[in-house]
């Protein structure tokens, strides 16, 4: 039992694939491009709405800051955060610009969804940023790895290329990631089965907002001013706060046949419950990846909810070597 879990952990002693560097610069990409400057905009937001924020929030303890940051201060954290997004793609001093991510960015972003609102899409990349804070992701694809190679490969003769590596000795950080994937979906599986009483199944709910022609938030029987009293998730007043997609002419469509709407939820459910495959042999990993790569695409179609971050990140953490050495013995190679 111990040795495979240190082999699931740390491999054989071998190299083996390890895509963390191409990670963290995608990480860091889509934080800095679609995230960053949307999030500094909603604590000046905050600063005008008269809304309680939720006690007790892990994230905005990280920092001995009150949420929302007046002018001064907000400056700061947008120039810190803004230099750590460029030391952190580029790869120079990449696991201290890494924690500053990490840190500053669940700080910024616990501030808000404190206020009500929780952007899903986002979780995955900051809990990247936190493993990417302690897991060595500068050894390849950095400046960190070319110093390296220039203070002490280019003497030993190794080529320059070695720093464009996705393969490492004992790659935990990857199996990290995997594991934290997995945790993700398999957490949005209960969600459905909590939040739906255990009735997902019968695929009302799916039909409801699959049917929806709005991306606008619902209110059912409140009003924002009661959020100021009103826990998230209290009984009252019900409201959705995620939901921005808006129903095709497909998805109406499909809405409307309860067998179908049935199908399409367990195997949602099916799927997110199964995460656990990802974990597996590298060929069960890829065909599940593939297959939730699939149900993202056809989210992205009918309900106009893509989680394009999603799937960058799944084509990134397919083990594609271990996928080829078994199609290669499939094929009766070496």
């Amino acid at each position: 039992m111990i040795a495979a879990w240190n082999r699931f952990w740390f491999g054989d002693g071998e190299p083996s694939w390890d895509p963390m560097g191409p990670v963290r610069m995608l990480a860091v990409a889509i934080y800095a491009w679609f995230r960053l400057r949307r999030e500094l905009w909603e604590m000046e937001v905050a600063r005008d709405v008269p809304y309680a924020l939720v006690p007790d929030n892990f994230g905005l303890g990280l920092l001995p800051l009150q949420y929302p940051l007046g002018d001064p201060q907000a400056d700061v954290l947008k120039v810190t955060l803004a230099l750590a997004c460029v030391f952190g793609f580029v790869g120079f001093l990449t696991r201290p610009a890494m924690l500053v991510l990490a840190v500053g960015a669940t700080w910024l972003s616990s501030g808000y969804s404190s206020l009500q609102y929780f952007n899903h899409e986002l979780v995955l990349t900051l809990a990247f940023f936190w493993i990417l804070a302690v897991y060595p992701s500068g050894r390849s694809f950095s400046v960190d790895a070319a110093i390296r190679w220039w203070r002490k490969g280019r003497a030993e003769g190794r080529p320059f290329g070695e720093i464009f590596s996705m393969k490492s000795v004992g790659p935990w950080g990857y199996k990290l990631a995997l594991v934290t994937l997995a945790v993700v979906y398999i957490t949005a599986g209960v969600s459905k089965l909590r939040y739906s009483d255990g009735d997902w199944h019968n695929g009302e709910t799916l039909a409801f907002y699959m049917s929806r022609t709005d991306a606008q938030q619902l209110y059912l029987g409140a009003t924002w001013e009661r959020l100021v009293d009103e826990p998230w998730k209290s009984p009252v007043p019900l409201v959705d706060h995620g939901y921005g997609g808006s129903a095709t002419e497909l998805s109406q469509s499909m809405a409307r046949s309860p067998l179908i709407m049935r199908i399409t939820a367990l195997a949602t459910l099916v799927l997110e419950l199964g995460a656990f495959l990802m974990l597996g042999p590298a060929w069960i990993a890829a065909a599940f990846m593939a297959s939730v790569f699939v149900m993202h695409s056809t989210i992205g179609a009918t309900m106009g909810l893509g989680f394009v971050t999603y799937r960058m990140y799944l084509l990134l953490l397919v083990d594609w070597p271990g996928l080829a050495a078994t199609l290669r013995r499939l094929r009766g190679g070496d």
